[in-house]
């Protein structure tokens, strides 16, 4: 969390200067910078919507995704590890030919002032195995 903070706050994350964009839809980029951490994903999106309630959907009602998102074929909480931090189960869905790649990820948000940052991780564990049908892979 510290890093994500420590990067939105950075001159550079606005302009996306040394960022580099890695998709584009609807005039909507996708930029993609690396870190110590690992690579870190940045896209701007303007909704009408409030952003404690666009929160809350992303946020208490993730299992819903699927219904509304057709990328994806399932997504699950495992685990509420605290009302800040939990841990999700989701995948995409096939592709032709391609198996849908299935994460196991943590997720952290914190409040600070009018803004939610919200920080994930995949992680691998045996005890959580990838469903059959699913290729398990790794975001970082």
């Amino acid at each position: 969390m510290r890093v994500l903070l420590e990067v939105c706050g950075s001159a550079n994350f606005e302009t996306k200067k040394d960022w580099n964009k890695v998709y584009e839809k609807n005039a909507e980029p996708v930029y993609v910078k690396k870190f110590d951490i690992g690579r870190v994903f940045a896209l701007k999106i303007i909704y009408n919507i409030m952003l404690q309630d666009l929160f809350d959907e992303h946020w208490y009602d993730i299992t819903t995704t699927p219904q509304w998102n057709p990328n994806f074929a399932y997504m699950e909480r495992i685990e509420c590890l605290t009302s800040h931090c939990d841990v999700l189960k989701y995948a995409t869905r096939d592709i032709m030919f391609v198996k849908g790649r299935e994460f196991l990820v943590c997720r952290l948000y914190r409040k600070i002032g009018t803004n939610i940052y919200v920080a994930a991780r995949s992680f691998e564990m045996d005890e959580i195995p990838e469903r059959r049908g699913k290729v398990r892979y790794g975001i970082s």
